[in-house]
């Protein structure tokens, strides 16, 4: 029998406790709990203190053993006047209750010993978690060595974290509804109409039953066996007519969960197309065939800096292939033997995940990876979607073909390769429901309804190639690229209009930015060169207040130098008056460093362009990019110093008094080395002074 103990603000357990057989166990969240954190100012201590009174049974002399690596824990109980000793686990049998880490990798024969003495009697503290060890771990309800040690006990320790801070616990005890084998069967009943939950219960039965789901893989088939048949028969399906609110229809919510887990976690031969496929992302054409075609990819990245670090620097780098995987419908890809265990699939493009959001107006996870074990592997996605083969960095293996078995085919234009004929032609009738426009720069993923519009794809992907050139000019980078910036268009996404990464996120009704060729060559596109100017922003001239303000330095590059626009015709916030406005204001009570964001933080860089030309910042960033290591800065001071002292050397001036101008917090060493320099007589800031 194992219960819950103590429970955070949002009902995730942070103690657990069970009766076994004879014997008793109490895991503790963090191994701190039992050790360290004895001696601070919480409750901890009194915590354990009644804990072994509990497991001693009676027992007034109960002795408690310590493994080596909780001392603190025994520290504690000698000053309590607790029997203790610190000891191995060869001793186990000489001590009543045991307190230990779960980190240790125990052979089986060494958590059989454990189980057995538990179960006679003994009493087990345990301690510790499992998110560090799933970043480089699979499975952590099965193969987690503190699961592997409880295993039986039924008490599972997450990958999941609780909230920041100091927790404070109520004094009401946990109830059946906080326990996630007892709110299952609730949740069953409350939809079969057995039994009614009101808002409070079905928000927390199903807070606790979605932590579990979050945990545990299909493999735990007792649990999701009772809830598996109100899958088909009552489907979820958010829609934009009709979204999933989470906080008032929490049940709702938890099916989507539910859901979710079966669509990810089932073999691909067991998949079927879920209900919500149909809605978004859609289906392909009636009648479409599955077609068998090869294709060849790029198996050599370099990967790119992970001082890019709003670009998913990380990711590995996606090839398209032109190809649909149906939903539910199963396709083979036969590779050659040396991408194994190298390259892997991925079955979607719209890689948001919408857990968190508000209103949830589609299914919240599309995706789906899988590893390349063999040569030839079979992949299926329950929601349908692009296939592609994805290259980590710093892998090497060159071109190879793929051989694609069971998908259909998606209007797919190739930069360099397809013709506008055949485009016009044949292509962009392909029969699946999203398209994609690839270059060796950038490549957009959009409905096909949108692609289907464009009449001459040469002319709209030479303009971006040769956007994204201009964003190399402003960087001082070659117009080679590691890899081509992603654009994929979505009816949600998870945060913003657009957002950064890899793929660059943005809505549907928003495809005119990308795709409508006469718009942007007459107006721009603030949105795209916004998001794709996060992908070039560097860590290391990167200033505190800048995230909203540097990337717009290649919003306003294009827009003026590429595309001709007059900046105030680029963006309303940066005309001429408003931009006087906005710095009256910011110097009118002197200047806050702690307000120098967004567009105030802009209008200095822009200083520094008007007065010393565009060619300012690409050799500035190149020599950002060749610092050595011991010359990168540590920290937001470093970085202010350094960049007002490699700014001044690169124009020649003294720029110190201009940034004090706008509150830079300088260094008054670097002060006094810039002040050797020539006085910067240009300095817009002195009409202000």
């Amino acid at each position: 029998i194992a219960c819950p103990l103590l429970l955070t603000q949002s009902n995730r357990a942070i103690a657990a406790f069970a009766r076994w057989e004879d014997g008793r166990v109490m895991q503790m969240g963090h191994e701190s709990q039992i050790n360290g954190g004895l001696l601070g100012n919480g409750d901890a201590g009194q915590l354990l203190l009644n804990t072994i009174a509990w497991m001693a049974q009676g027992k007034e002399l109960a002795l408690v053993g310590v493994d080596n690596d909780l001392k603190g824990a025994s520290t504690f109980l000698t000053n309590k006047g607790v029997p203790n000793k610190v000891i191995g686990l060869d001793e186990l049998e000489t001590v009543d209750i045991y307190i230990r880490n779960v980190y240790a990798n125990l052979s089986d024969a060494q958590n059989s010993l454990i189980q057995t003495w538990v179960k006679q009697g003994g009493g087990l503290i345990t301690g510790g978690h499992c998110w560090y060890w799933s970043s480089s771990n699979e499975n952590c309800p099965v193969n987690h060595p503190g699961n592997k040690m409880l295993w039986g006990s039924g008490i599972t320790i997450s990958p999941a974290t609780t909230e920041n801070g100091t927790q404070v616990f109520g004094t009401v005890a946990p109830t059946p509804l906080h326990h996630a084998g007892k709110a299952l069967p609730l949740i069953k009943e409350h939809l079969l109409g057995g039994v009614e939950l009101n808002l409070e219960e079905q928000t927390i039965t199903a807070q606790v039953v979605g932590y579990a789901v979050d945990a545990l893989n299909l493999d735990f088939e007792s649990y999701y066996d009772q809830i598996e048949p109100l899958l088909n028969e009552a489907p979820v399906i958010p829609t934009k007519q009709e979204p999933v609110v989470p906080a008032e229809a929490p049940v709702a919510f938890l099916m989507l969960k539910i859901a979710n887990r079966y669509a990810v976690d089932l073999p691909p031969e067991e998949l079927t197309p879920h209900p919500a496929a149909s809605d978004f992302p859609g289906v392909p054409a009636a009648g479409a065939e599955s077609v068998t075609a090869t294709v060849t990819i790029d198996g050599s990245y370099a990967g790119r800096s992970g001082k890019y670090f709003a670009s998913n620097a990380g990711a590995a780098r996606w090839s398209s292939t032109g190809l649909w995987a149906p939903p539910g419908q199963v396709v083979s890809i036969t590779v050659p033997s040396k991408a194994i265990n190298a390259l892997n699939v991925l079955v979607g493009s719209h890689t948001d995940k919408l857990w968190k959001k508000d209103k949830i107006q589609r299914f919240p996870n599309l995706v789906r990876s899988y590893k390349i074990t063999e040569e030839t592997i079979q992949v299926a996605n329950a929601f349908g979607g692009m296939i592609y083969l994805r290259t980590p960095g710093g892998t090497s293996l060159g071109k190879m073909e793929v051989t694609i078995e069971g998908a259909v085919r998606a209007p797919f234009y190739v930069h360099g390769v397809t013709t506008k004929q055949e485009w016009l032609d044949t292509i962009r009738y392909y029969p699946a429901p999203f398209a994609e426009f690839v270059t060796p720069k950038i490549a957009f993923t959009v409905p096909s309804a949108a692609a289907a519009q464009i009449e001459d794809p040469v002319a709209l992907m030479e303009m971006w190639e040769e956007i994204m050139d201009s964003y190399s000019d402003l960087d001082g980078n070659s117009y080679t690229r590691a890899r081509a910036e992603r654009f994929s268009l979505d009816r949600q996404i998870s945060a913003g209009g657009w957002h950064s990464g890899y793929p660059i996120m943005g809505h549907i009704p928003d495809s005119g930015g990308l795709l409508d060729l006469n718009k942007i060559k007459a107006s721009g596109s603030w949105g795209p060169f916004h998001e794709l100017g996060h992908n070039h922003q560097y860590k290391d001239w990167h200033l505190p207040g800048t995230t909203e303000s540097t990337c717009n330095l290649w919003s306003v590059y294009v827009s003026e130098v590429y595309l001709g626009l007059d900046l105030g015709s680029s963006h309303p916030a940066i005309n001429l008056e408003k931009r006087k406005e906005r710095l009256a204001s910011y110097l009118a009570t002197g200047p806050d460093f702690s307000k120098w964001s967004v567009w105030t933080a802009l209008e200095t860089y822009l200083q520094l362009e008007e007065a010393f030309g565009w060619g300012f910042y690409a050799p500035l960033f190149t020599e950002y990019r060749n610092l050595n290591a011991n010359e990168k800065p540590k920290n937001n001071q470093e970085r202010i110093d350094q960049w007002v002292i490699r700014s001044s050397k690169a124009v020649g001036f003294n720029l110190g008094p201009f940034y004090v101008s706008w509150g830079f917090p300088i260094d008054d060493a670097v002060i006094n080395e810039v002040a050797a320099l020539p006085e910067w007589a240009d300095n817009p800031m002195l009409n202000f002074d």
